[in-house]
């Protein structure tokens, strides 16, 4: 599911284009948002959030995917390929 919104720089700034706000495709940039959010984080919806960060302490990678499966579902996306390693590195593809 390709979806356009305002592009985001590396450090999380609106990116601007010939004098205006820059708009394009966005799955990468929303993604990366709920595997880092945490929830709590988003005001109107107070459950969503994988909060990656928190869950790389522990050992379970089996409930961090199935975090990311159920979070990136409620989002509309379907998760084609997902594995967590032993460094707890990522390698996602969804659709």
């Amino acid at each position: 599911m390709l979806r356009n919104d305002l592009i985001l720089s590396q450090g999380n700034d609106l990116v601007f284009e010939n004098g205006d706000l820059s708009v394009g495709g966005s799955d990468e940039q929303h993604i990366s948002h709920l595997l880092l959010s945490s929830p709590l984080d988003w005001l109107q919806h107070p459950l969503t959030g994988v909060n990656t960060v928190a869950q790389v302490n522990g050992s379970n990678t089996q409930r961090l995917k199935r975090n990311i499966i159920e979070q990136l579902k409620l989002d509309g996306y379907l998760v084609k390929r997902l594995s967590v390693d032993a460094d707890f590195l990522i390698d996602l593809e969804v659709e």
